[in-house]
């Protein structure tokens, strides 16, 4: 991203600094870097940007107001990177202020808490949202437990929460779930985003909170929400928003009735900048005419026009929200010996969305016969970060299921794994 979009200036924390610092000098970049919390030797804090009479700033810092209209970038987001690798999302004045402003939802009274990072476009949103409408929010660097977020609630007395699936699940599964649960009796509103809410999550949700007070946002960083679900049935993402459309269509694009599985299309009714300095992957992501957004999803309308959100056209998988992509895991697993063939994929789960698991075919030699799962999973733990760490198991198969031109349909492998299970 930073390659991509060439920032003059960079501010981070001081967790951060070493980080950046290192993508600089890798990039040869001449950004300066600005600590926004935390002391370096010669590095600049955000509080010497706000000191009266400060000097010594080069033209890099110091910006002309620009003409702009509301078509212009505002922002660029990056992307959840569930279609792929992650991509510079741009988003106009107009199209944010369009998603942020709501009288009927936002009021001088409300309280909003969101604790999705910056770089989200839920913290944009929420961001935005307390700014046009004259709401307080609650911002906080602590990390999530659910312990903390009850207090935090409970503190300020918050009345909107857009949060995860993840962080509701471990609230669901919570043992003092009832306690917590009667410290937020101030939230008039949990808007939950981001992945699949799984049914067993998503009806113990409804038990401890009501169902007239929790609701399933479905949308996307490139346009915002599409649908809300508030207090409908499992399962649905709900009734479109306002100014939105969809369409379905099949795989030769022709446009599709309710309970009718195909793409949802949404259409562009503002201007979309496309992704930055990508025209290839922003050409793909419209129609020709330039009206509709190819979202990758899949999923139906019911009989009463709520819409269903079935699977990604896309193979990488949420694991607690984080992205998880299975090449990068299947090149450090193909290092081991006696491995022929590795196939990384998720394994649905309540509390984490998924749980990544691998299919592996041996080589049939004595290394293959050696192989253990305790050494496929040893070898991700030495190489990659604890988000990528093996927890749905690893499987040992004859071959993986795959297309006629020899590409593997990864998402074969736990269903049928799954029903030869059921049927030992």
């Amino acid at each position: 991203m930073y390659e991509i979009t060439k920032p003059k200036v960079i501010f981070c924390d001081l967790d951060n600094y070493q980080t950046l610092s290192a993508v600089k000098s890798s990039l040869k970049f001449k950004t300066e870097i600005i600590l926004l919390t935390g002391t370096l030797p010669g590095v600049r804090n955000i509080q010497d940007l706000l000191a009266d009479g400060c000097t010594g700033y080069d033209e890099k810092t110091l910006f002309a107001c620009p003409h702009l209209s509301g078509d212009d970038t505002a922002f660029i987001i990056t992307s959840s990177g569930v279609t792929g690798l992650p991509k510079g999302v741009t988003r106009s004045h107009r199209s944010l202020l369009n998603s942020a402003k709501i009288p009927q939802l936002f009021t001088s009274e409300t309280v909003l808490f969101c604790i999705s990072p910056l770089y989200w476009i839920s913290c944009i949103f929420t961001l935005l949202a307390s700014l046009v409408n004259g709401c307080r929010r609650i911002i906080t660097n602590r990390p999530y437990s659910v312990e903390y977020f009850a207090d935090l609630v409970e503190r300020h007395q918050v009345t909107f929460v857009l949060t995860v699936p993840h962080h509701m699940a471990l609230l669901a599964k919570s043992l003092e779930r009832q306690e917590l649960a009667a410290k937020m009796q101030s939230v008039q509103s949990f808007v939950c985003s981001g992945s699949k809410v799984p049914l067993g999550i998503w009806r113990q949700l409804y038990e401890l909170l009501g169902a007239d007070r929790f609701a399933v946002l479905y949308g996307l960083t490139e346009i915002g929400g599409i649908s809300k679900n508030v207090g409908g049935p499992l399962g649905s993402e709900g009734k479109l928003l306002r100014n939105i459309q969809v369409r379905l269509v099949d795989g030769h694009g022709q446009s599709l009735g309710p309970n009718q599985t195909g793409q949802i299309l949404v259409r562009l009714n503002l201007r979309w900048g496309g992704y930055y300095h990508n025209p290839q992957d922003t050409q793909v992501t419209i129609t020709p005419d330039g009206k509709w957004l190819l979202t990758g999803d899949h999923g139906y309308f019911d009989d009463d026009g709520c819409l269903h959100y079935q699977t990604r056209d896309t193979d990488v998988f949420k694991y607690n929200h984080f992205p998880i992509y299975p090449k990068q895991i299947e090149d450090v697993i193909l290092h081991l010996p006696g491995i022929l063939e590795v196939a990384v994929f998720g394994v649905p789960d309540e509390v984490s969305t998924n749980l990544t698991a691998c299919a592996v075919v041996r080589d049939k030699n004595e290394l293959g016969e050696q192989l253990t799962d305790a050494d496929v999973k040893a070898i991700v733990q030495q190489h990659l970060s604890e988000a990528f760490h093996i927890r749905g198991g690893v499987f040992f198969v004859d071959d993986l299921p795959k297309t006629q031109n020899n590409k593997v349909q990864r998402r074969r492998i736990w269903p049928e794994l799954s029903e030869a299970t059921t049927h030992l």
